[in-house]
C-alpha cells in the first residue's frame, strides 16, 4: 500500500504540467493538464498492472516457502473436496 501512494505521488508530481515536460508545448493550460492526466491514468494503470502480475500468489508477510506451502495445502483442499462430494471412482 506504502508503494502504491510513493508511486502515484512520484508519478503525479513529475507528470504536472511544465515540471518535467509540458504536452502539448503551445497549447492551453487547461489542454496541457487534460493531456498530462491522461497520460497519468494510462502509466498508472500500466505500472499497477505489472506491480500485481508480478506479486500475484504472494501473501504480504510470508516467506516464498510459505506462499509455497499455503498454496499446495490449499489446491490438496480443493482436490479432497471434490473427491469427497461424489466423485465417481471405478
Amino acid at each position: 500500500m506504502e508503494l502504491l501512494i510513493l508511486v502515484s505521488t512520484v508519478l503525479f508530481f513529475v507528470l504536472t504540467p511544465g515540471v518535467l515536460l509540458r504536452l502539448p508545448t503551445k497549447g492551453s493550460l487547461l489542454l496541457s493538464a487534460g493531456v498530462h492526466a491522461v497520460v497519468f491514468a494510462i502509466l498508472l494503470w500500466a505500472i499497477l498492472k505489472f506491480v500485481f502480475k508480478r506479486s500475484e500468489g504472494f501473501s504480504e508477510g510470508l516467506t516464498q516457502a510459505q506462499a509455497d506451502a499455503l498454496k499446495k495445502q490449499s489446491q490438496q483442499n480443493v482436490a479432497g473436496a471434490s473427491n469427497a462430494s461424489g466423485g465417481y471412482r471405478k
